[in-house]
């Protein structure tokens, strides 16, 4: 747990305690320094966070590619059986017109 301050009345600034401020006393090269090292943590961080949402949204993406390929085949498929009863279906028409002229 924090400790709370008391309460006290000044005309000096108070910061509350973060390491990417300056310090009281801090000369400008060592916050500097601590400065770039929060910041190289950052960068890290923010890049791996980048590289596991570039990864989720990839696997999301082919997930959704081959979801869309199945129910693309299916359908293709489906059609393609309709289309092969359809040509069947007409032959035999043809057939019986053809016998039926020339039963005429």
């Amino acid at each position: 747990m924090q400790q709370v301050r008391p309460f006290s009345r000044t005309i000096e600034p108070s910061f509350p305690d973060n390491d990417a401020l300056p310090k009281k006393n801090e000369d400008e090269v060592k916050f500097d320094k601590r400065f770039n090292e929060w910041y190289d943590d950052v960068k890290v961080n923010l890049d791996r966070l980048q590289d596991q949402l570039t990864t989720i949204i990839q696997s999301d993406i082919e997930d959704s590619i081959d979801t869309q390929k199945k129910i693309t085949s299916q359908s293709i498929n489906l059609v393609n059986s309709n289309l092969l009863t359809s040509i069947a279906d007409l032959k035999s028409n043809l057939q019986s017109i053809e016998d039926n002229l020339y039963s005429v």
